[in-house]
């Protein structure tokens, strides 16, 4: 079932957490694992500030609305707390990953929170 006009940003937001989640975890084991193909999936620096550059607006909008309709902190402050971490991890390269990965978990919790709170709030 397509997510409703309201839940379209956490969709969205969810749905680029796990790209994130999926880039920081599979792609460095697949390049690792076949190295031949590291030269194919050479990705610039930037992609990191690209992707943090979508990721704060639409999960902020998101987390934002959310809390304005049902009221609840959580979901906006594990959200604010995983773009932190995301933050973070362009800023402190030797953490990048563990960073990234802790920041893109917790913005994933964040919109299934706002998510479920929307939900209950607007039966139906």
């Amino acid at each position: 079932m397509p997510p409703t006009r309201a839940a379209l940003p956490d969709a969205v937001a969810g749905s680029l957490s796990l790209a994130c989640l999926i880039h920081c975890l599979a792609l460095p084991v697949a390049v690792a694992t076949v190295p031949a193909m590291a030269q194919w999936f050479v990705m610039p620096e930037s992609l990191h500030m690209i992707l943090f550059a979508l990721a704060l607006p639409v999960s902020s909008l998101a987390l934002w609305r959310g809390q304005s309709r049902h009221e609840r902190a959580y979901p906006a402050s594990v959200g604010a707390a995983g773009l932190a971490l995301m933050a973070a991890g362009l800023i402190i390269h030797d953490w990048e990953t563990p960073l990234t990965v802790a920041g893109a978990l917790l913005l994933a919790w964040a919109h299934l929170a706002n998510w479920l709170a929307r939900k209950a709030d607007c039966p139906g």
